[in-house]
């Protein structure tokens, strides 16, 4: 993360995707990041399942991070304006959902209406440090 920051020029934002570690063992449409019921520790490693069409499910070997550890280090290494975003098929308006589903031909959604599968950091390394 520090090494990150010291190549952003400064005013630009940093993202960091990752999968929703309160949706760990929910069954989504396309993916499945742990197993059902498992309560991880901090590191430990975590199995996450992709589901390919028509293919078998891609098997991954990831580890539990909490959500709070993103947060200490974007603001320990300096970035600021922290955003912790964890957006569910309900924040996509109706219209750019049906261009999504009709482009992907997709729309067999199961637990994104109501828990988010990934967490979404924003951040911007900041003008003056």
């Amino acid at each position: 993360m520090k090494e990150i920051y010291r190549v952003l020029k400064p005013d630009s934002p940093f993202v960091i995707l990752d999968t929703n570690h309160d949706s760990t063992g929910i069954e989504f449409s396309t993916m499945r990041n742990g197993i059902p019921g498992k309560k991880y520790t901090y590191g430990e490693s975590r199995q996450e399942w992709l589901h390919i069409q028509n293919q078998e499910d891609l098997i991954l070997h990831d580890f539990h991070w909490p959500m709070s550890m993103y947060q200490e280090l974007l603001k320990e290494v300096g970035f600021r304006e922290i955003e912790q975003l964890e957006p569910t098929l309900r924040d996509i308006p109706d219209e750019e959902l049906k261009i999504i589903e009709q482009k992907h031909e997709f729309n067999q959604w199961k637990n994104e209406w109501n828990y988010p599968p990934f967490v979404i950091y924003r951040s911007i390394k900041p003008t003056q440090e």
